[in-house]
This record gives structure tokens, C-alpha cells and sequence, in this order.
């Protein structure tokens, strides 16, 4: 191999973990869903299933309107609902 002896450092790019910095380790929109719903969620488990029950229904109601703007629930032709009358005398 070419690179085996080879070290990139670079000073840019060093990052601190937030156990380091003492941050929480728990996400920001955990913790923002826990805030929120401060009387009704009461740990992580709780807000990360309220996130995901959020996304579901986001992603069904986008759909609904995506199928409905583009006419996939146009329905039946008028002439099959109500054929023409014909009178015959």
C-alpha cells in the first residue's frame, strides 16, 4: 500500500464529544418533544415514539395530497354513474 505510513491531521476538524463539553447526550428534538409535552412524556422512549408517530402521519398526508393534486381520485366517468335516460314512446 502506498499510504501506510501516512497521518493526516488536520486542525480544522477537531471535535469535542458532548459527554466533553457536559452536553446532553439525548438529541435536540427529543428533548424539544419532551419539553413540549412536558405533562404527558415522561422519558426519551416516549418522545422518540411521538417523533416517529408525527412522521407517519406527515408522510400519509403528503401522499393524500400528492395523489389528490394530481387527479388519482377523480373517481368514475358521470355516464357510468347516471346512464343516459332514453324514452321510447
Amino acid at each position: 500500500m502506498a499510504f501506510q505510513g501516512v497521518k493526516f491531521e488536520d486542525e480544522d476538524t477537531h471535535y469535542r464529544s458532548r459527554a466533553v463539553l457536559g452536553e446532553s447526550m439525548t438529541p435536540k428534538m427529543i428533548t424539544w418533544v419532551m419539553r413540549v409535552g412536558s405533562n404527558f412524556i415522561k422519558d426519551e422512549r416516549q418522545a422518540a415514539y411521538i417523533l416517529l408517530v408525527a412522521i407517519i402521519i406527515i408522510l400519509l398526508v403528503s401522499i393524500l395530497l400528492f395523489m389528490q393534486q394530481f387527479g388519482f381520485f377523480k373517481g368514475p366517468p358521470p355516464e357510468l354513474i347516471y346512464p343516459p335516460i332514453t324514452l321510447q314512446l
